[in-house]
């Protein structure tokens, strides 16, 4: 009989899944768009390379589009305002880390 191995998630994988859990389902809905950002994001800069130097326009179209509606939200501003809040808190309290940004233009600790 063969044994069925299950999947451990990593503990940054735990970290969204546990933030995720606290959501409402509004909340939820954004933290899935702004992952599938990212993802979009990642995908293009594996294209970016000198043979693939443009970015496929319909897809930004919609990208920026999904964020414009989210920024759009009454509640955007006041979302924002928290984070900026929470940031802060975090630079006071020493939680934070530099960040350079590399000659391929990506962010990393600095």
């Amino acid at each position: 009989m063969k044994t069925q191995e299950t999947y451990q998630p990593t503990a940054d994988e735990q970290t969204i899944i546990d933030i995720m859990k606290r959501l409402s389902p509004s909340r939820s809905s954004e933290l899935l768009d702004f992952a599938e950002f990212l993802t979009s994001r990642e995908a293009n800069n594996k294209l970016n390379t000198p043979d693939h130097q443009s970015v496929n326009e319909p897809e930004a179209s919609v990208n920026d589009k999904k964020w414009d509606k989210l920024f759009a939200k009454t509640e955007a501003k006041s979302l924002m305002r928290e984070m900026a809040e929470e940031a802060g808190e975090d630079y006071r309290k020493g939680r934070t880390t530099e960040i350079s940004v590399t000659k391929d233009g990506r962010l990393s600790p600095g």
